[in-house]
């Protein structure tokens, strides 16, 4: 609720204010905001689904899909109207959230009833610690992959595309697989037991990526597309473990 209330009210900032000062300042409370998110959403899907790994896949599909379309509307809309016309639509997309969200809120029993049975599950460190170490080589592979990706397919494929165009549109083929990959993650770790399926999935992302810098062509293309699958299907899971591994009492802070 904060995450959505606060956005809009830093694009309220940006979008009517002028000045660098008062853009900076918007900027920053926009990002600061919009790092509530994660946390507080994947708690929430935590507390509230028995299908735990599904729903955090979906919400996965969820993102992608906007991670996707936000630059494509984005982009026209500020090709329209300007570069702060963006700003207020995703602003009052946000307020009007907010606002649903705050009338139909309920109250959390897991975290507000000692008696709860889950509210008293304790937290295990030791897998905690080792499903975050995992996090942090896995966000390297993941984000230091994504930058160089486009680079790499525009050396490989010059024809009479510009390199930047063949780049992008491969690059999003690639986050276009991504949204099988949560979906198989999702339904992977409801069904089998979800260490041995990310201990998988965190494998197969080193031979891929291996053969993705020693092949050419559609060869070359298709595997990058399989490391698609394969590097999105580890967030459900992964967020799966952490849920499986924490207290609710603590899984806000440990998400």
């Amino acid at each position: 609720l904060i995450y959505f209330l606060g956005s809009a009210a830093a694009v309220v900032v940006l979008v009517l204010v002028p000045g660098l000062t008062y853009l900076a300042v918007s900027l920053a409370l926009l990002g600061l905001f919009c790092a509530l998110y994660h946390p507080a959403g994947l708690t929430l899907i935590s507390h509230n689904s028995p299908r735990i790994s599904r729903h955090l896949g979906i919400h996965g599909i969820a993102g992608s899909l906007g991670l996707t379309l936000g630059p494509l509307v984005g982009g026209a809309v500020a090709g329209w109207f300007g570069w702060r016309a963006p700003f207020a639509l995703f602003g009052f997309f946000a307020a009007i959230t907010g606002v649903y969200l705050w009338l139909s809120s309920t109250s959390d029993v897991a975290h507000r009833s000692p008696s709860h049975p889950q509210a008293r599950r304790p937290t295990l460190l030791r897998p905690l610690i080792y499903c975050y170490l995992i996090g942090i080589f896995m966000g390297l592979a993941h984000r230091g992959t994504l930058n160089f990706l486009p680079l790499h397919f525009s050396q490989v494929f010059k024809g009479a595309l510009a390199p930047v165009m063949v780049g992008g549109f491969l690059t999003a083929l690639v986050l276009a697989c991504g949204i099988l990959g949560q979906t198989l993650g999702g339904v992977w770790g409801d069904r089998y037991p979800r260490h041995r399926i990310m201990v998988t999935v965190v494998a197969l992302n080193i031979p891929l990526l291996i053969l993705v810098t020693m092949t050419r062509g559609y060869f070359m293309v298709l595997l990058a597309a399989l490391w698609g699958v394969v590097n999105f299907a580890y967030q459900p899971i992964a967020n799966a473990l952490i849920s499986d591994f924490s207290s609710p009492r603590q899984r806000g802070t440990l998400f």
